[in-house]
């Protein structure tokens, strides 16, 4: 009985959890990048020479990631608001 009212919104929820997914997955990705950055980057891995250019790019990449998952956040919102 109450399916003929929530069929309306079946895509709005389905869209959200898609989002919702995507946003967790950016934020799980953070800590891997940092660790890199850290471990291979700053102090240097196995060699001991820090390696600049990785963690400029790392840097770049978390900064990429986070604005992807803020997108995430706004569209997923904005799909239960329709």
């Amino acid at each position: 009985m109450m399916l003929k009212y929530l069929k309306k919104y079946l895509w709005a929820a389905a869209l959200a959890m898609v989002f919702m997914a995507a946003e967790v997955s950016c934020d799980l990705m953070q800590p891997d990048l940092m660790e890199r950055i850290i471990d291979d980057g700053v102090l240097g891995g196995t060699a001991g020479i820090p390696d600049v250019h990785l963690v400029l790019t790392c840097g770049i990449r978390m900064l990429l990631i986070v604005c992807l998952g803020g997108a995430c956040g706004v569209l997923g919102e904005s799909a239960t608001h329709s």
